[in-house]
């Protein structure tokens, strides 16, 4: 699987997390809330692209995780995967966690993203199968980080959920168009 293979790492920046090779000729940056129904299609439609391009060394891309949906809905779920995800940059496996949880995504408004329903997600990921990541998810030793990267959204000025940027262009217009999307990723530098 194309996803075991990627690297993920922070950014220089501290918040996004990185997927792929810092010197990829394109950077993508993907807003995205785990509760999104949108954000889930989006992966589904595109992820498989994304992951191809980034193993070839063709792209980079920064993931910016937001917990908007908390707000407008209630309940922790959003920071709650936040925080599940970036222990899984610590421990090796976020590509690949990253993919499970929209595939696995509880329904929206419902606070379906657990601890314990994080976990269990987490077992399929072998690298994830330790007990610093299981107590970094039940300690929630991320949630400053998960505060600071919806902030980095909110400062962001986009207001739509996701985003996608192909280095500067919106990808808005073909974010569930498989093929369009891999022909502004054709275009754009």
């Amino acid at each position: 699987m194309v996803l075991d293979s990627l690297d993920a790492r922070m950014a220089p920046d501290g918040v996004a997390i990185e997927v792929g090779q810092p010197n990829a000729p394109t950077t993508v940056t993907v807003y995205e809330d785990f509760q999104c129904p949108y954000c889930a299609r989006f992966e589904h439609v595109n992820g498989p692209e994304l992951a191809t391009r980034t193993a070839a060394g063709e792209i980079n891309v920064h993931y910016i995780l937001e917990s908007l949906l908390d707000n407008n809905l209630g309940g922790h779920s959003s920071a709650r995967a936040a925080n599940a995800a970036r222990a899984a940059v610590e421990a090796g496996g976020f590509p690949t966690y990253h993919r499970l949880l929209f595939d696995r995504q509880p329904a929206e408004g419902t606070d379906g993203f657990t601890t314990n329903f994080l976990l269990h997600v987490a077992e399929t990921v072998p690298t994830l199968n330790s007990p610093a990541f299981t107590n970094a998810v039940r300690a929630d030793t991320y949630q400053q980080w998960a505060t600071a990267s919806q902030t980095a959204y909110d400062t962001s000025h986009q207001r739509q959920v996701p985003t996608v940027l192909i280095g500067s262009v919106d990808a808005h217009p073909a974010l569930y168009d498989r093929d369009a999307f891999s022909a502004l990723l054709d275009h754009t530098p």
